[in-house]
């Protein structure tokens, strides 16, 4: 099954980077990644449902899993614990 993968975003540099980081991940080849734009209203309802105060924020299979700026580490650790099982 594939998996969901999230990613709430400014569009900063901070931001792109963990997008990168997400996208070239091994552990993450197989899954559907969704990066949400937060300008605006655009992804309000979606952060305020998954309780996001941060970004970027990384949400796998509909479970707030990374908050603030990750490590590779921390992508491989908690999204490929997900994505890669």
């Amino acid at each position: 099954m594939a998996h969901k993968v999230e990613i709430f975003s400014a569009d900063c540099p901070i931001c792109r980077e963990t997008i990168e980081m997400v996208k070239s991940s091994d552990c993450c080849k197989n899954s559907e990644i969704v990066v949400h734009k937060c300008e605006g209203d655009e992804c309000c309802t979606p952060a305020k449902n998954y309780k996001i105060r941060t970004v970027p924020s990384i949400v796998v299979d509909g479970k707030l899993a990374i908050e603030g700026r990750p490590s590779l580490k921390d992508i491989k650790d908690v999204v490929g614990s997900v994505c890669c099982q």
